[in-house]
């Protein structure tokens, strides 16, 4: 029986977590959401926090809400969203690419060029879809989530129920061909009784510890490629902007992760260069040609633009 202690310790450790959570779900709503916007909503924990902070807003109100799961949807209806179906959506914005302009959700794990595992709530394939779907995902999550390396949490999997075990036995011997070591696949809830996700799918939990880097695309890759296997927990791309909370001696600390344009971050690399040589250059030389001068001027408002 746990002593007096522990329990105080994990009473603490769960309030900090709800406070991440809540203070997560604050900053992305007063950042990043704007009166009449289209919005997705993602399912857990996490995402209900933003639900209810989205709710409690009216300065925010959406023009419409798209739900990941049966629990999210019947939060929002609860707390009065306005929710619409995916023909709505399509219907009224058929002519932009993107119909939903944002999804806020949560994250299971996190690594730092912002991949994702999700899917430990049982909403997997529906997440994907909407996360597909929006112009931008930003992930509400606390700060723990974030690790060197995905694995560690076990990666859900969602698949069709009809021959099962046949799938099972071809997700295990990706795994095994991939990472070189055994490892686990279990269904979730037990084959008994199985945990049926919204919908009416199962879900592999695939336990094989932390993967290297390269593992990340090769997996999500192969994972499409097996019959039977309706969708991966692995959002390697799907991610904008990850927004972690932190709770510490009483303090709430935010941090962003963005994910950027390579190609603009080739050219402020190169801005950068060429002004700290130029600066270099300048303390050489007692005097600098005009045009010099002038090129140095330009590349530093650049990059103070771009700093800020």
């Amino acid at each position: 029986m746990p002593s007096r202690s522990t329990k105080s310790k994990q009473s603490d450790q769960k309030n900090a977590s709800l406070l991440e959570k809540i203070a997560a779900a604050q900053h992305a709503l007063q950042k990043y959401i704007k009166p009449n916007m289209r919005i997705a909503l993602g399912s857990g924990s996490t995402a209900e926090e933003f639900i209810k902070a989205l709710a409690n807003a009216p300065e925010k109100r959406p023009e419409m809400c798209i739900a990941s799961s049966r629990k999210s949807l019947a939060l929002a209806k609860k707390l009065g969203l306005p929710i619409a179906e995916d023909k709505e959506l399509t219907e009224r914005n058929s002519s932009a690419e993107n119909p939903i302009e944002m999804i806020i959700d949560g994250a299971d794990e996190i690594d730092s060029k912002l991949r994702l595992i999700k899917g430990g709530g049982g909403c997997l394939l529906r997440e994907k879809i909407l996360a597909q779907s929006c112009a931008k995902m930003i992930v509400i999550a606390e700060k723990n989530k974030v690790k060197k390396q995905l694995g560690a949490f076990p990666l859900p999997v969602e698949i069709e129920p009809f021959a099962w075990r046949l799938t099972r036995r071809k997700v295990v011997s990706l795994f095994e061909n991939v990472m070189q070591r055994k490892g686990s696949a279990v269904i979730r809830g037990g084959s008994e009784k199985p945990e049926l996700t919204d919908g009416g799918n199962m879900t592999l939990d695939c336990a094989w510890g932390e993967w290297k880097p390269k593992n990340v695309a090769t997996l999500a890759k192969e994972l499409d490629k097996i019959p039977g296997v309706l969708e991966n927990g692995i959002f390697e791309h799907e991610a904008s902007t990850c927004v972690l909370a932190s709770y510490k001696q009483g303090k709430v600390t935010i941090t962003e992760i963005n994910k950027k344009s390579p190609v603009a971050n080739i050219k402020r690399s190169l801005e950068q260069r060429w002004l700290e040589n130029s600066i270099k250059l300048q303390q050489g030389l007692k005097t600098l040609s005009l045009a010099t001068k002038r090129r140095l001027a330009f590349l530093q408002a650049v990059v103070k633009e771009r700093q800020l």
